[in-house]
């Protein structure tokens, strides 16, 4: 019950509907049960600071314009947040650690900066304040050309997971520097549009430590919902929050219009844990198997 009141109020979207992070605080809170006070893992959430308690569409758009839409500004905030969680840690051993989890954008060392741009990933303020000190390293995956899941593409169009595919998909980890995959150019769409306005291209081994090949893109489970965390009392507020993050929408539609269809959707959409088989459609495995076949 604790971790569903938390669960509700982690995020500036009306309810993070991702199962993954629920998932995870479940597992630590699991790990930490068996351990020892001065050993238990602690966690520290670096987001920019968001409260729904007293939340008003003006004041939502504010932080929209302000922090979200500006992505530089968001990841700044949280290179910030991280480095003073960081700075405050107490060693026993007399060595500070630390690991940030983050999705592949936020944790790239991406610095626009010396190219006369605001754009500064999570990752670059980090490796900025301590050097070497710092490791990147991200786990294979596929990237999106757009938020669309029809625009999935793999990395390279498909040569990391074909040469992946012919080691029997053995799990390994690798620094990538002085490797064909560090060579590689990386690309996305805001990589496309760095290149077009900046004229600016950069190699993976630019922008990360390390890669560990964990399963192929075909296993990927991409998972949704949280068991329980709509029940009918949190429904009404999850429609205030709708209704606060949607305003555009809403004035376009009409409140009377799209109520009865949030009222019915909400709790059902949230609540059903499901998975969707988005990486093992035919377009991704052409693009690796074109590799292998030849």
């Amino acid at each position: 019950k604790a971790l569903i009141k938390l669960y509700r109020e982690l995020d500036f979207a009306p309810l993070w509907e991702k199962y993954n992070m629920y998932k995870y605080l479940k597992g630590i809170y699991n790990i930490n049960k068996h351990l020892d006070s001065n050993k238990k893992i602690t966690i520290g959430l670096t987001d920019a600071a968001f409260d729904w308690t007293r939340m008003t569409r003006k004041e939502f758009h504010v932080f929209y314009e302000t922090i979200y839409a500006k992505s530089y500004t968001r990841d700044s905030v949280m290179a910030a947040n991280f480095i003073q969680l960081y700075e405050k840690q107490i060693s026993e051993t007399g060595k500070q650690k630390a690991l940030l989890i983050q999705s592949f954008p936020h944790a790239i060392k991406m610095d626009l900066r010396p190219y006369h741009s605001s754009f500064c990933n999570t990752g670059g303020y980090i490796c900025e304040k301590y050097k070497e000190k710092v490791k990147v390293v991200v786990f294979n995956s596929v990237y999106f050309g757009t938020h669309n899941s029809s625009n999935l593409n793999l990395i390279n169009n498909g040569i990391w997971d074909a040469a992946f595919e012919l080691t029997s998909h053995s799990e390994t980890a690798f620094n990538i520097k002085n490797t064909p995959f560090g060579n590689t150019f990386y690309e996305d769409d805001f990589a496309q549009k760095v290149d077009n306005k900046l004229g600016v291209k950069f190699e993976y081994s630019e922008l990360v430590d390390g890669i560990v090949f964990y399963k192929p893109f075909y296993e990927f489970k991409p998972t949704f919902g949280i068991p329980n965390v709509v029940d009918k009392d949190f429904s009404k507020e999850l429609m205030r929050r709708t209704i606060i993050s949607q305003d555009k929408f809403i004035n376009r539609l009409g409140l009377n219009l799209i109520r009865p269809f949030y009222k019915k959707a909400n709790a059902k959409y949230y609540n059903n844990v499901r998975t969707f088989q988005d990486y093992e459609n035919k377009t991704l495995k052409e693009q690796m198997d074109k590799w292998i076949e030849n």
